[in-house]
């Protein structure tokens, strides 16, 4: 969960990377009259059962994307347990 920003003439814009991948631009910008002031702006699904890593930052992705802000709300998780009844 990401908080959104409105009133920024460029945008907010944050870097995010995931188990040292590419960084990847996220926008954080509230588009119009949106009245939601948090939403989910990035996901990763089919994760292994393992530790992982995300990393927040500021600076220029890999396709020179200029990321302004650092911020994250929350994380959330969903775990799936699937059960065979005979």
């Amino acid at each position: 969960m990401m908080p959104l920003f409105s009133g920024y003439a460029s945008g907010v814009f944050t870097l995010l990377t995931f188990d040292n991948g590419t960084a990847q631009l996220v926008n954080l910008t509230r588009a119009g009259s949106q009245p939601t002031t948090t939403d989910v702006r990035w996901s990763e699904t089919g994760l292994k059962n393992q530790t992982h890593t995300v990393m927040i930052s500021l600076g220029l992705s890999a396709k020179g994307e200029r990321a302004n802000w650092g911020e994250v709300d929350a994380f959330m998780y969903v775990l799936v347990c699937l059960a065979i009844i005979l």
